[in-house]
């Protein structure tokens, strides 16, 4: 800014005299990023990001203004006048879909900047962590090494599944909450035993329903193992005693025969 003044006195005036004063310019645009919700749980669910542009300078900044994110896709809307005055702001926004990768990794972090008008923005971060969990089921058999398949039935899916001895299930990525899975028991065969370790909720197995109730909270994985025992195998031989040889039972293999002590167990 230039001044410039003179003086007057006795009739007699002064030259005219000049002063500049040279103004310290600053452009400067400030980003700040939030999330909605600030956890996830589940494969393809949406976060929804807002990103506030300010202009934190002491100079009007004119220009189309934008945010680049290095995980989504930015939408703005410009300021009425295509430009913002000094504390003046602006929004955008942009939506996000949790991968199988995010899931796995336990968080996502977005990364962005502002830029208009030839100023860029400080990078503003945002992480969101999963809160999902696991459940993982595994089969023991006693004796071990048994090719017996033992069929389950769980909650979290619409489908059972199978394991042999020493064989295990995952669940994937399941929304905390509460769970049960029931097994299937084959003939010869008890269940005997639920053990569940890896989690701090509750777990309640049952073995009169051949079932466990799991709370799942947020980032546990929790291993419960069905311990199934074969059972005893029982041979019972009778003898029959018959006046007559045509009163013997025939089983299908011809005529009736004598029935001995020694033969009586072939016939089970």
């Amino acid at each position: 800014v230039t001044n410039k003044a003179t003086a007057t006195g006795g009739g007699v005036t002064s030259n005219e005299a000049s002063a500049t004063v040279t103004a310290v310019q600053n452009k400067s645009l400030s980003l700040v990023k939030t999330a909605d919700p600030v956890s996830y749980s589940v494969l393809g669910e949406d976060i929804s990001y807002s990103y506030t542009v300010k202009n934190t300078g002491n100079v009007t900044i004119t220009g189309t203004f934008s945010v680049s994110d290095n995980k989504t896709t930015v939408t703005c809307t410009q300021p009425a006048d295509e430009a913002l005055s000094p504390n003046e702001e602006m929004t955008c926004s942009a939506l996000y879909d949790i991968t199988q990768a995010d899931l796995d990794a336990g968080s996502v972090t977005n990364k962005a900047t502002a830029t208009g008008g030839g100023v860029t923005s400080n990078e503003a971060s945002v992480k969101v962590n999963s809160i999902a969990g696991k459940i993982i089921i595994e089969k023991q058999t006693l004796p071990d090494g048994s090719t017996q398949s033992f069929e389950f039935n769980p909650d979290w899916s619409v489908n059972n599944f199978n394991l042999t001895d020493g064989n295990q299930n995952d669940s994937g990525w399941l929304v905390p909450g509460t769970y049960n899975v029931s097994e299937i028991i084959p003939t010869g065969w008890d269940l005997t035993d639920i053990t569940c370790v890896g989690g701090t909720g509750d777990t309640a197995p049952d073995l009169q329903t051949d079932s466990v109730e799991i709370h799942l909270l947020a980032n546990e994985t929790i291993t419960c193992t069905f311990t199934n025992t074969r059972m005893p195998v029982k041979i019972v031989a009778t003898k029959i005693v018959c006046d007559y040889e045509y009163d013997l039972p025939n089983w299908g293999y011809g005529a009736p025969i004598d029935i001995t002590e020694t033969t009586a167990s072939d016939w089970l």
